[in-house]
């Protein structure tokens, strides 16, 4: 039995530094996977943003192309709401 618990203990040392290592690299692999998704979520709100920009910009242009049609005619309202 001795024999075993040297050879166990032998085994378990040399496998020491093989663990820290693994479990080093886990580490890391776990702050790249949280880095990656925090990032993909900023680009998501960022795609988000510009789309709203691109709604705005396009509601901008009908309303002087809505301008353009009634000319100086006074609107009391949104040409948006005329769509």
């Amino acid at each position: 039995m001795k024999e075993q618990s040297k050879e166990t203990k032998k085994r378990n040392n040399d496998e020491g530094p093989a663990r820290l290592s693994l479990d080093d690299a886990k580490k890391r692999l776990t702050a790249s996977l949280d880095t990656i998704a925090r990032k993909e979520s900023e680009l998501e709100d960022s795609r988000q943003f510009v789309n709203e920009i691109e709604a705005r910009l396009k509601s901008l242009d009908d309303s002087e192309r809505t301008r353009g049609y009634f000319g100086s005619l006074a609107i009391q309202f949104l040409p948006l709401l005329l769509s």
